[in-house]
């Protein structure tokens, strides 16, 4: 035993993570362990929703231009009409 230590799922993987390889004996049977898929963006947004830009995520529609970002990349916020007048708006 050489004491090093690894991480549980190198343990039986049907790699030698160990120097002696005792990570690989008396395993039962070997199954290296699979990366896990790729990940599956959530499908169209309700009625009632809008999709964020970036993750494709949904949030409720009422959450779109209320100066509060919730969307992971902001795009809610993005392209919001004016709701209030500021100096620079008034034209004279």
């Amino acid at each position: 035993m050489g004491g090093e230590c690894i991480r549980r799922t190198e343990l039986c993987d049907g790699y030698d993570d160990c120097d002696n390889g005792e990570d690989e004996e008396f395993c039962d049977t070997i199954k290296p362990v699979q990366p896990p898929g790729p990940v599956v963006p959530p499908g169209p947004c309700q009625a009632s929703e809008f999709q964020c830009v970036r993750d494709a995520s949904c949030i409720p529609a009422d959450l779109r231009c209320d100066s509060r970002p919730d969307c992971r990349d902001n795009s809610d916020e993005i392209d919001c009409p004016c709701s209030y007048c500021v100096a620079s708006d008034i034209i004279t």
